[in-house]
């Protein structure tokens, strides 16, 4: 989605049952095409990234809460902001019984 802002950290509420550390991951980029696992090498400048994997979620915890700091790479002003979220913190990892709800996805700012 378009995205100009330069946030300090993005916090997320989760909750679901999953066999695996789940990912947390946020991009922010040039004008242009990123994938997020960035496995085709796409050639667009990365900005700043916000990439965590806490702990496997478990039905008992409810929900949690979890702030991810950006790193930022570059001065520049984002385009785009990619938010990913997956059950598994590897590609094409997890399993079919895996679930994760996500709430109140927010940027936060620190003046």
């Amino acid at each position: 989605m378009r995205f100009t802002g330069r946030p300090d950290s993005m916090k997320v509420w989760l909750k679901g049952n999953t066999d695996s550390n789940v990912k947390i991951a946020a991009y922010l980029h040039a004008q242009g095409y990123y994938q997020d696992p960035n496995t085709a090498g796409a050639n667009v400048a990365l900005i700043a990234e916000a990439s965590a994997a806490p702990a496997k979620l478990e039905t008992a915890n409810g929900w949690q809460q979890y702030s991810v700091p950006f790193t930022y790479y570059s001065s520049a002003n984002p385009y785009y902001a990619l938010v990913s979220f997956a059950t598994c913190n590897v590609a094409g990892g997890g399993n079919a019984s895996d679930k994760m709800y996500i709430d109140d996805v927010e940027m936060v700012y620190n003046s």
